[in-house]
C-alpha cells in the first residue's frame, strides 16, 4: 500500500494509484488503512458517494480509529454535508478530544454553514493543540474573517500565516484558499502554482475542495487541472 500512496500523495499517478490500492483490497479485505486511503483517492477523483462507503468501511473495521472518522468527516465536507460533517467530527473527538485535525475540519464544515462563532472557537482550539504549526487552522481562520465581513481581521491574519510560512515549512494550497476567499484571483493562482511545485499533497482536493470555488470559472483553474490529470 505504500506504493499506491505514493503515486496518490506525490506522483499524482491516478491510474497507478487505484491499480495499487485495489491489489491491497483483493490481498487484504479487512484492511482498514487500505478502505481508507481507497477512500482519499476516490474523493480527489471527485466519486464522492464511493469514497464515502470506503470511509465507512474503514471505520467498521476499526471502530475506535479516531484517524479513520476524521477522514469521513473531511470528506462528508468535500461531499457538500456539512451539518453531517459536524456530526461526524464530534464522533471523532469522543475518540480523541485533543485531534487537532478534527477541530480544523469542523472549522471548515462551520463556515460553509455560515456558523462565524463556532467556527472561530473550534480552530482557535486547533490551533491551541498544534501551536508547532496552526498553519491550516489560521488559514480557515483568515478565511472565515473574510466571509464574515471583517476585512481587518482577515488580513492581520493572513500576515500572521506569511509570517509563519518564513519560519518553517508551510503548504502554499491554504494560503492560495485565503486569496481566493479575499478574492485576489491573482495570488490565488500564484500560491496554487507554488503549491504545484512542491507537490503539496492538498492539490488532490482540487475538484471537490468548496474552498476554491471562487476560482473555479477561471480559465486557470481549468489549466491546473489539466496539469494535476484530473480532467
Amino acid at each position: 500500500m505504500e506504493l499506491a500512496n505514493a503515486h496518490l500523495f506525490y506522483d499524482f499517478d491516478w491510474p497507478a494509484a487505484e491499480r495499487e490500492f485495489k491489489r491491497a483490497l483483493e490481498l487484504n479485505p479487512s484492511y482498514a488503512a487500505a478502505h481508507e486511503y481507497y477512500a482519499w483517492y476516490l474523493i480527489d477523483m471527485g466519486r464522492s458517494a464511493e469514497s464515502l462507503v470506503e470511509a465507512r468501511k474503514a471505520e467498521q473495521l476499526d471502530p475506535l480509529s479516531a484517524e479513520d472518522v476524521y477522514v469521513a468527516g473531511w470528506f462528508l465536507h468535500f461531499s457538500g454535508r456539512y451539518a453531517d460533517s459536524v456530526a461526524e467530527i464530534d464522533k471523532c473527538l469522543e475518540l480523541d478530544p485533543n485531534l487537532w485535525i478534527a477541530y480544523y475540519i469542523q472549522g471548515q464544515a462551520y463556515e460553509h454553514l455560515g456558523r462565524f462563532p463556532q467556527s472561530l472557537a473550534v480552530l482557535k482550539k486547533s490551533q491551541q493543540i498544534f501551536d508547532s504549526n496552526p498553519s491550516l487552522p489560521l488559514a480557515e481562520e483568515a478565511r472565515v474573517y473574510a466571509f464574515s465581513s471583517r476585512q481587518g481581521d482577515a488580513l492581520r491574519t493572513l500576515d500572521r500565516l506569511l509570517a509563519l510560512s518564513k519560519r518553517m515549512q508551510v503548504s502554499k494550497y491554504p494560503i492560495a484558499t485565503v486569496y481566493a476567499a479575499l478574492r485576489d484571483e491573482g495570488q490565488a493562482f500564484a500560491y496554487l502554482n507554488r503549491a504545484y511545485d512542491e507537490h503539496s499533497f492538498m492539490l488532490g482536493f482540487l475538484k471537490v475542495d468548496p474552498a476554491l470555488g471562487p476560482l473555479r470559472s477561471d480559465p486557470r483553474f481549468q489549466d491546473l487541472l489539466r496539469r494535476m490529470r484530473l480532467q
